[in-house]
C-alpha cells in the first residue's frame, strides 16, 4: 500500500523555513570571513563592501524576526559582489553554495505561492508582524495617489482630538462625563471640480454596533445651534460654509459633506470643526458597553491621520489605549461581528503626548494647540488638567476608521 505524501508546506510555513536558511546561510557566511557582523560601517571596511551593501548584510543577521530579512536582502548583482568579497576574505565554497541555495529556495517560494514577485510584495504588505512593515507603508503611499486620481480629492491631514471629563455635579458623581470632539482636515484640494464626498461624520454608537444617543450636544463655535448645523470653528477654518451641507443619515449618524468646486492649489482649503456633549457617557462599564472608544472615519485620501485622546486627570486611564484601523466597504458602520473580520493591519501605535499638561503642537496642523486651547476655554477646562494619547497614521488606506480603545471602569471596583 503506497504511502501518502505529506502535506505541502503552507506559504506561511515555506517563507518561515527559507528565511531561516536565508539568515542562518548568510551567518555562516559572514562568519568564515571573518567579518564583524553587527557593525555595518567594520563590515563595510573588512570586507570592502560599499556601506549600503555592508548594512544591508549586517541587517539580515542580526534581524529579530526572520522575515525581516526580505527587507533587506540585495538586490540584483548585489548579491554577487558580497558573495565574491566573502569568498575573497576566506568564506569557503560550501558557505558559498550553501547562501545561494537558500536564495534559489526563496525563489521557489515565490514562483509557488505568489507566482510573480510583484504578488508576493503584495502578500507580505499585508504582514506587519514579520517583517513587511515598509511594504505595507509603500502600498498606502501608492493607494494614496491611486485613490486621490480616482475620487479626485486629496488632502494633507485628516485629524481627531477628543477630550473626556468628569461632569460638573450629581452627574459626575455617577460616574458621568463630557465629551468635547475637535476635527477637520487641512490642504483639501479638489483635483476635478465635480467632486462631492462626504469630510466627516458625527455618530454615536454601543459596543454591540446599535446607534448610541440620538441628540448631539453643543457646537463648539456656536453654543445653541442644532445637529443639523454646521459645527465648523470658523478661526481656523479657509473658506465659509457654503462648500458644505449636512446629510441626516440612519440612526443617530450625520455626515457632511463637501460639494462640488474650483480644483488645485488656489482653492485648497482647511476645515475645522467641534462640539461638546455633557453628561452624555459613564465611565463604568455596563452589559452592553464595556470599553470606551473615540474613532476618526477617513473617507477622504490624505497623507496623515492624527487621533488624539485628552482625558482629565480626575479619571485617568491605567495603560495606554489599543489602537486598530477598520475598513469599511462593507458600509460606514461596524459591528463586533464585522470588526474583527474588517481589521486591516496597523503597526503604528498610540504614544503619549504627556500630561498635566500635554503637548499637542504637530507640524501637521497649523495653530493645533490654538484650537486645543480654544476647546478647553470654551468647555470650562483647564488644559493642565488632562493628559494626552497620540495615534499617527501615514496614507491611511479609504475608507477606513481608526479607533483608540480602553476598558471602562467596573462599578463594583473590581
Amino acid at each position: 500500500m503506497p504511502l501518502s505524501q505529506p502535506p505541502a508546506p503552507s506559504f506561511d510555513q515555506a517563507l518561515d523555513t527559507v528565511c531561516q536558511r536565508l539568515r542562518g546561510s548568510m551567518t555562516e557566511l559572514l562568519a568564515e570571513a571573518k567579518a564583524p557582523m553587527e557593525s555595518p560601517t567594520e563590515l563595510s571596511r573588512h570586507l570592502k563592501l560599499n556601506k549600503t551593501l555592508a548594512w544591508r548584510a549586517s541587517k539580515i543577521v542580526t534581524a529579530v524576526h526572520p522575515r525581516a530579512v526580505l527587507e533587506f536582502l540585495p538586490a540584483g548583482g548585489s548579491i554577487d559582489i558580497l558573495l565574491d568579497a566573502c569568498q575573497k576574505a576566506g568564506s569557503s565554497p560550501q558557505a558559498i553554495a550553501q547562501t545561494r541555495d537558500a536564495l534559489a529556495a526563496l525563489s521557489e517560494v515565490v514562483e509557488t505561492h505568489a507566482g510573480d514577485k510583484a504578488t508576493f510584495d503584495l502578500i507580505l504588505a499585508s504582514d506587519t508582524t514579520g517583517g513587511g512593515t515598509a511594504a505595507l507603508m509603500e502600498g498606502r503611499r501608492l493607494a494614496f495617489m491611486g485613490n486621490s486620481a480616482t475620487w479626485g480629492i486629496q488632502g494633507q491631514t485628516r485629524f481627531a482630538a477628543n477630550f473626556i471629563a468628569p461632569a460638573a455635579g450629581e452627574a459626575g458623581e455617577r460616574g458621568m462625563l463630557d465629551f468635547a470632539t475637535l476635527g477637520g482636515l487641512i490642504g483639501v484640494r479638489r483635483l476635478r471640480a465635480d467632486v462631492s464626498v462626504p469630510l466627516f461624520m458625527r455618530h454615536t454608537y454601543n459596543d454591540d454596533g446599535s446607534d448610541g444617543r440620538k441628540a448631539f450636544g453643543e457646537t463648539i463655535d456656536v453654543p445653541g445651534a442644532g445637529p443639523l448645523d454646521l459645527p465648523l470653528i470658523r478661526e481656523f477654518c479657509t473658506e465659509n460654509n457654503a462648500s458644505l451641507t449636512a446629510c441626516p443619515l440612519s440612526g443617530s449618524a450625520i455626515r457632511y459633506d463637501l460639494l462640488p468646486g474650483p480644483i488645485g492649489n488656489t482653492a485648497q482649503t482647511n476645515w475645522v470643526f467641534g462640539w461638546c456633549d455633557r453628561a452624555t457617557v459613564s465611565k463604568f462599564r455596563d452589559p452592553v458597553n464595556r470599553y470606551g472608544e473615540c474613532s476618526v472615519k477617513n473617507f477622504v485620501p490624505v497623507e496623515t491621520l492624527i487621533c488624539d485622546l485628552f482625558i482629565h486627570r480626575g479619571w485617568r486611564l491605567t495603560s495606554l489605549p489599543m489602537a486598530m484601523l477598520t475598513g469599511q466597504l462593507g458600509g460606514e458602520f461596524h459591528f463586533p461581528h464585522w470588526r474583527e473580520r474588517d481589521r486591516l493591519p496597523l503597526p503604528e501605535v498610540v504614544e503619549s503626548l504627556g500630561e498635566f499638561p500635554p503637548s499637542p503642537a504637530t507640524p501637521n496642523i497649523p495653530r493645533y494647540t490654538e484650537m486645543v486651547r480654544t476647546v478647553h476655554a470654551r468647555c470650562g477646562w483647564d488644559p493642565a488638567d488632562f493628559v494626552g494619547y497620540r495615534l499617527i497614521i501615514k496614507h491611511p488606506p479609504i475608507p477606513t476608521t481608526a479607533t483608540m480603545r480602553w476598558p471602562l471602569v467596573d462599578p463594583a471596583g473590581t
